[in-house]
């Protein structure tokens, strides 16, 4: 029996669009992976923050009055700081 010319038809174009897909599914891909709103930078900072504050917790309670930033009787206080 003969092939019909209606199914290599439909099979190409079937295989065409796979083809398509792949290739769109890749492009999708990549444009997830080199998006500039990516959040890689944040447990970096997260955690250079906490330890720079730990490290001034530290130096306050270790040697906070012989520091001239960490006076406790400064001669500003903070409501003029901040108007």
């Amino acid at each position: 029996m003969p092939e019909s010319k209606t199914r290599k038809v439909a099979e190409e174009k079937k295989k065409l669009k796979r083809a398509q897909n792949l290739v769109e599914d890749r492009q999708v891909k990549q444009r997830r992976t080199i998006m500039p709103g990516q959040r890689a930078w944040v447990p970096p900072l997260f955690i250079t923050v906490g330890l720079l504050g730990v490290a001034w917790l530290v130096v306050y309670y270790v040697a906070g009055s012989k520091v001239p930033v960490m006076k406790t009787g400064a001669t500003t206080t903070s409501s003029s700081l901040w108007s």
